[in-house]
């Protein structure tokens, strides 16, 4: 069963990684987290710390797996005390640690378990149909366990999980989809059953806490059955899963989880921006920069930009795009050259309209705007800010272009004046010299 998903591009594609990269003791700490229900508030409230307090172990394998509210996680509470209840009873003749480990595996392949799927990874399957896979049976095997008063943790390995299972003679390995699972790696005979699981199958594990492990449950329905079917849906999702496992801004798992945040803020802000909602924009550029102070938001504003300013171009409202990326420009100090030179690519295209009226003031007014301000950064630049400055180059020296092919001579030799007088070594622009001779 594959745990962790990695999202790779807007359109969602999964690529499955190895568990065992989790290592961080690290965490996040809660906040407000916008389309959550009130229990799911108070539950993420109560995980600030990575404790929990008010809510039970179980209550947050209810809640992780898609309980919302209180009569359905009181329903799923009711389920669990009846089997922990005939667990304790069935499990009292076993005197020993590792026989009590042991049964109350087999106990649940008799009881409960009815069938593997590698979908059913929360407990509300386990609960009501009795499907399971690794992930779902390793997390209901521990939390009975520790309420039994043992330790149990959670196993990560390459697109797998198990448990560890703590008594008086030591940890054993509880390979929880299979009855016969306690302490896989030994030979056991049973009429004609075998289970022999080889320990070269386990390298490179990591040992996490239940609570941590719980946050799998959320990557691996985004991974398995699509249940997140939009960006903000996976979004949320993803904030979930950080509250439970750990955090460490140089760790693969982080690094993942980071990643798949950024294609659904990507895609939300791309979303925005074809709609022109500019307020929505910046809510999510703030909600993304609270969940990651690192994050490349200023890519990302800058992505969103440009699918504005090609909304505005397919609707031919040259100007009126300048003016809304002219406003957008104060907020944004620190992205005004890309800003301007979508401005100055938009104007660049209007000055193209007028020249089919010949509104020759209109004209020079129009590339006076487009130059004004507009300059080129020094520093290294991203592949996105690259595209925007040369298709602003290119809009201007069509401009110049057009203006030859009219035979407009001495017109495009003001217009293209202009444009050298405000990039004299501009090697792009170096071209309209050789144009004009």
């Amino acid at each position: 069963m594959h745990l962790l998903t990695l999202i790779f591009s807007f359109f969602l594609d999964f690529l499955l990684l190895p568990l065992s990269l989790i290592k961080s003791p690290k965490y996040i700490q809660a906040r407000s987290l916008t389309g959550t229900t009130p229990l799911e508030a108070e539950f993420f409230q109560d995980l600030k710390d990575r404790k929990l307090t008010q809510f039970s172990l179980s209550d947050a394998f209810f809640i992780a797996s898609g309980i919302r509210d209180e009569r359905k996680l009181n329903e799923a509470r009711r389920k669990y005390q009846e089997i922990l209840s005939a667990v304790k009873t069935d499990l009292a003749p076993y005197p020993k640690d590792d026989q009590k480990g042991d049964y109350l595996l087999q106990w649940l392949h008799q009881k409960v378990f009815s069938a593997y799927q590698p979908q059913a990874t929360d407990a509300y399957s386990l609960l009501k149909h009795g499907t399971y896979n690794c992930l779902s049976s390793c997390l209901l095997y521990g939390i009975l366990a520790k309420d039994l008063g043992y330790r149990v943790s959670g196993i990560a390995v390459e697109h797998h999980a198990f448990c560890r299972f703590y008594g008086k003679s030591g940890g054993k390995d509880v390979e929880t989809t299979t009855a016969f699972g306690f302490n896989p790696g030994r030979e056991l005979v049973l009429d004609t059953k075998v289970v022999s699981v080889p320990r070269n199958q386990y390298r490179n594990r990591t040992e996490m806490s239940l609570l941590e492990m719980m946050g799998l449950i959320y990557t691996n329905h985004m991974g398995l059955s699509r249940a997140y079917p939009n960006s903000k849906e996976q979004l949320l999702a993803l904030q979930k899963a950080k509250l439970f496992l750990p955090l460490d801004p140089k760790h693969d798992f982080n690094r993942i989880i980071g990643h798949n945040m950024k294609v659904a803020y990507l895609d939300i802000i791309n979303q925005a921006a074809q709609r022109k909602n500019f307020a929505e924009i910046q809510a999510y550029l703030d909600m993304w920069r609270e969940d990651d102070p690192s994050a490349d938001w200023e890519e990302a504003l800058l992505f969103a930009l440009q699918q504005i300013t090609q909304k505005y171009e397919r609707a031919r409202d040259f100007r009126e795009g300048a003016q809304a990326l002219s406003a957008l420009a104060k907020n944004y100090p620190s992205l005004g050259s890309s800003i301007d030179h979508l401005k100055g690519y938009l104007l660049g295209l209007d000055m193209q309209q007028q020249i089919k009226k010949k509104n020759w003031n209109q004209l020079i007014d129009l590339m006076d705007m487009a130059l004004s301000k507009t300059k080129t950064s020094q520093k290294k630049q991203s592949q996105i800010t690259n595209i925007i400055q040369s298709n602003y180059f290119a809009s201007l020296m069509n401009v110049v272009i057009v203006l030859i092919n009219l035979q407009e001579i001495a017109l495009a030799k003001q217009v293209a004046s202009l444009i050298q007088k405000a990039y004299p070594k501009e090697p792009y622009l170096q071209k309209l010299k050789h144009m004009l001779k």
